[in-house]
Protein backbone atom coordinates (compact mmCIF):
# COMPACT_ATOMS: atom_id res chain seq x y z
CA UNK A 1 0.00 0.00 0.00
CA UNK A 2 1.40 3.40 -1.01
CA UNK A 3 0.19 6.35 1.11
CA UNK A 4 0.63 10.06 0.43
CA UNK A 5 -0.64 12.71 2.86
CA UNK A 6 -1.31 16.35 2.09
CA UNK A 7 -0.51 18.99 4.69
CA UNK A 8 -2.85 21.90 5.45
CA UNK A 9 -1.38 23.91 2.56
CA UNK A 10 -2.07 21.08 0.09
CA UNK A 11 1.58 20.08 -0.29
CA UNK A 12 2.46 16.40 -0.33
CA UNK A 13 4.27 15.12 2.71
CA UNK A 14 7.19 12.89 1.76
CA UNK A 15 8.14 9.93 3.90
CA UNK A 16 9.25 6.33 3.82
CA UNK A 17 6.45 3.97 4.82
CA UNK A 18 7.73 1.52 7.38
CA UNK A 19 4.19 1.01 8.63
CA UNK A 20 3.50 4.32 10.35
CA UNK A 21 1.78 6.16 7.47
CA UNK A 22 -0.25 3.04 6.62
CA UNK A 23 -1.44 2.68 10.26
CA UNK A 24 -2.25 6.38 10.41
CA UNK A 25 -4.23 6.22 7.17
CA UNK A 26 -6.17 3.12 8.24
CA UNK A 27 -6.89 4.63 11.66
CA UNK A 28 -8.20 7.79 9.99
CA UNK A 29 -10.24 5.62 7.61
CA UNK A 30 -11.95 3.77 10.49
CA UNK A 31 -12.49 7.04 12.37
CA UNK A 32 -14.18 8.55 9.31
CA UNK A 33 -16.27 5.44 8.72
CA UNK A 34 -17.54 5.37 12.33
CA UNK A 35 -19.26 8.74 11.82
CA UNK A 36 -20.96 8.03 8.50
CA UNK A 37 -24.78 8.33 8.37
CA UNK A 38 -25.18 4.63 7.59
CA UNK A 39 -24.33 3.88 11.24
CA UNK A 40 -26.31 4.83 14.33
CA UNK A 41 -26.13 4.09 18.01
CA UNK A 42 -23.64 4.59 20.81
CA UNK A 43 -20.01 5.12 19.71
CA UNK A 44 -18.92 1.56 20.55
CA UNK A 45 -22.17 -0.22 19.61
CA UNK A 46 -23.22 1.07 16.20
CA UNK A 47 -25.70 -0.57 13.82
CA UNK A 48 -26.34 -0.11 10.11
CA UNK A 49 -29.37 2.04 9.42
CA UNK A 50 -31.40 2.74 6.32
CA UNK A 51 -30.35 6.10 4.88
CA UNK A 52 -31.85 6.84 1.45
CA UNK A 53 -29.13 9.28 0.39
CA UNK A 54 -26.41 6.84 1.42
CA UNK A 55 -28.21 4.05 -0.46
CA UNK A 56 -28.38 6.15 -3.64
CA UNK A 57 -24.66 6.84 -3.34
CA UNK A 58 -23.87 3.17 -2.66
CA UNK A 59 -22.28 4.12 0.65
CA UNK A 60 -22.86 0.69 2.18
CA UNK A 61 -20.69 -0.88 -0.52
CA UNK A 62 -18.01 1.76 0.03
CA UNK A 63 -18.13 1.10 3.79
CA UNK A 64 -17.60 -2.62 3.14
CA UNK A 65 -14.57 -1.86 0.98
CA UNK A 66 -13.16 0.46 3.65
CA UNK A 67 -13.57 -2.25 6.29
CA UNK A 68 -11.93 -4.83 4.03
CA UNK A 69 -8.94 -2.56 3.26
CA UNK A 70 -8.32 -1.92 6.94
CA UNK A 71 -8.57 -5.58 7.91
CA UNK A 72 -6.50 -6.89 4.98
CA UNK A 73 -3.71 -4.38 5.54
CA UNK A 74 -3.41 -4.93 9.27
CA UNK A 75 -5.22 -1.76 10.29
CA UNK A 76 -7.60 -1.32 13.16
CA UNK A 77 -10.70 -3.47 13.33
CA UNK A 78 -14.10 -1.75 13.29
CA UNK A 79 -14.52 -1.86 17.08
CA UNK A 80 -17.37 0.63 16.80
CA UNK A 81 -19.74 -1.98 15.32
CA UNK A 82 -22.23 -3.74 17.58
CA UNK A 83 -21.59 -7.37 18.40
CA UNK A 84 -24.95 -8.23 16.85
CA UNK A 85 -23.98 -6.59 13.56
CA UNK A 86 -20.59 -8.31 13.48
CA UNK A 87 -22.24 -11.68 14.21
CA UNK A 88 -24.71 -11.07 11.40
CA UNK A 89 -21.95 -10.08 8.95
CA UNK A 90 -19.95 -13.23 9.65
CA UNK A 91 -23.04 -15.43 9.35
CA UNK A 92 -23.44 -16.23 13.03
CA UNK A 93 -27.18 -16.68 13.71
CA UNK A 94 -26.98 -15.31 17.26
CA UNK A 95 -28.48 -11.93 16.38
CA UNK A 96 -30.42 -10.77 19.44
CA UNK A 97 -31.74 -7.24 18.90
CA UNK A 98 -34.56 -6.13 21.16
CA UNK A 99 -36.99 -3.24 21.00
CA UNK A 100 -34.71 -1.39 23.42
CA UNK A 101 -31.91 -1.57 20.82
CA UNK A 102 -33.98 0.41 18.28
CA UNK A 103 -32.81 4.05 18.35
CA UNK A 104 -35.66 5.49 16.27
CA UNK A 105 -38.31 6.56 18.83
CA UNK A 106 -41.31 6.21 16.50
CA UNK A 107 -40.36 2.74 15.36
CA UNK A 108 -39.52 1.72 18.93
CA UNK A 109 -42.99 2.82 20.07
CA UNK A 110 -44.66 0.83 17.28
CA UNK A 111 -42.61 -2.25 18.11
CA UNK A 112 -43.58 -1.89 21.78
CA UNK A 113 -47.24 -1.66 20.72
CA UNK A 114 -46.79 -4.91 18.85
CA UNK A 115 -45.41 -6.60 21.94
CA UNK A 116 -48.23 -5.29 24.12
CA UNK A 117 -51.06 -5.94 21.65
CA UNK A 118 -53.97 -8.06 22.68
CA UNK A 119 -55.51 -8.45 19.23
CA UNK A 120 -54.79 -8.01 15.55
CA UNK A 121 -57.36 -5.23 15.32
CA UNK A 122 -55.44 -3.06 17.76
CA UNK A 123 -52.41 -3.13 15.46
CA UNK A 124 -53.74 -2.76 11.95
CA UNK A 125 -53.62 1.06 11.63
CA UNK A 126 -50.60 2.05 13.77
CA UNK A 127 -48.36 -0.76 12.57
CA UNK A 128 -49.21 -1.23 8.90
CA UNK A 129 -46.62 1.25 7.64
CA UNK A 130 -43.84 -0.27 9.73
CA UNK A 131 -44.78 -3.82 8.82
CA UNK A 132 -44.96 -3.05 5.10
CA UNK A 133 -41.62 -1.26 5.17
CA UNK A 134 -39.86 -4.03 7.05
CA UNK A 135 -41.35 -6.79 4.88
CA UNK A 136 -42.76 -8.71 7.82
CA UNK A 137 -46.39 -7.92 7.07
CA UNK A 138 -48.46 -11.08 6.96
CA UNK A 139 -51.64 -12.52 8.43
CA UNK A 140 -50.93 -13.38 12.06
CA UNK A 141 -53.19 -15.20 14.50
CA UNK A 142 -51.26 -15.48 17.77
CA UNK A 143 -49.48 -13.25 20.28
CA UNK A 144 -46.33 -15.34 19.77
CA UNK A 145 -46.40 -14.46 16.06
CA UNK A 146 -46.71 -10.75 16.89
CA UNK A 147 -43.59 -11.08 19.04
CA UNK A 148 -41.73 -12.67 16.11
CA UNK A 149 -42.83 -9.76 13.90
CA UNK A 150 -41.53 -7.30 16.49
CA UNK A 151 -38.24 -9.19 16.69
CA UNK A 152 -38.00 -9.27 12.88
CA UNK A 153 -38.67 -5.55 12.61
CA UNK A 154 -36.05 -4.85 15.30
CA UNK A 155 -33.57 -6.92 13.31
CA UNK A 156 -34.50 -5.17 10.06
CA UNK A 157 -34.00 -1.77 11.67
CA UNK A 158 -30.59 -2.92 12.84
CA UNK A 159 -31.02 -1.42 16.27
Amino acid sequence: MFIKFNDDAGCLEEGLDTGGPRREFLTLLMSHLRNRPIFDGPPENRYLVCDSRAAREDEDSLAGKMLAVSILHGGPAPHFLSKNLVNHIIGNPSFSATVEDVKDEEIGKVLQQILEAESEESLIVPCSKLLDASEVSRHVRSKLSWKSISDGAARWRGG
